[in-house]
């Protein structure tokens, strides 16, 4: 949405459909599949954009998105908490073919649970118990990213 001629709002509602992925299949010589049982889950963003000058645009937001992953069945790869993103960034347009973006993000992890049983190697004589109990606490992350666009 264009606010003024500088300022653009930005928002962004999504759902995921995660409830389709129930299980990692595992095909010959293992034939097994690792359940996941995810849920459907969303996120929600708004952010933004500031034209300081035609070339220069400077940017911010943020966003929430909930995990598809339950209690008792969460392992330590990702999707794995609810979270917040908070981010900032800028543009800066050096010719009218070439554009630089930075930016850095912020992302704050709710604790949560690492607890999922498994075993590798399921229904063969190897079969090994995958015993996972631990906590995501305190857990934070910062993203740093800087890019170039030259459209043609």
């Amino acid at each position: 949405l264009k606010a003024t001629d500088a300022l653009t709002l930005n928002a962004q509602v999504v759902a995921y459909d995660w409830s389709k992925f129930d299980a990692i299949r595992l095909g010959a010589p293992l034939n097994v599949a690792i359940p996941e049982n995810y849920r459907d889950s969303w996120s929600l963003a708004g952010g933004v954009d500031y034209a300081l000058t035609p070339k220069a645009t400077v940017r911010a937001g943020l966003q929430r998105t909930i995990t598809p992953t339950q209690d008792g069945l969460r392992d330590a790869r990702v999707p794995d908490a609810n979270r917040w993103t908070y981010a900032a960034g800028g543009s800066y347009q050096l010719t009218p073919h070439i554009a630089l973006d930075a930016a850095a993000s912020y992302v704050d992890f709710s604790d949560t649970t690492i607890d999922r049983n498994t075993a590798a190697y399921a229904g063969t004589a190897a079969q090994m118990p995958i015993i996972t109990n631990g906590l995501l606490k305190n857990a934070h992350a910062v993203v740093l990213s800087m890019g170039g666009r030259i459209p043609f």
